[in-house]
């Protein structure tokens, strides 16, 4: 996944954290906004997620980010 949690967290900073779909509530990941984000704190326990988001995270950034400064 990142090759340490320092990496983890500077891709989370840049992405997750600034995404209007962030969140940290969700108990499962059907309640997730967001899953690759719900998957990414999940696997700073598990040590593992799905394919899909392994692909998401080997970009520099995360296509599906909806920034929060951007209006829609």
């Amino acid at each position: 996944m990142f090759s340490s949690g320092l990496d983890a967290m500077l891709w989370q900073e840049r992405n997750c954290y600034q995404c209007t779909q962030y969140e940290s509530e969700s108990k499962t990941i059907e309640e997730a906004k967001c899953k690759t984000a719900f998957e990414i704190d999940l696997g700073y326990i598990s040590g593992e997620v799905s394919r899909d988001t392994e692909k998401i995270i080997k970009r520099e950034n995360c296509k599906h980010r909806k920034a929060k400064n951007e209006n829609h």
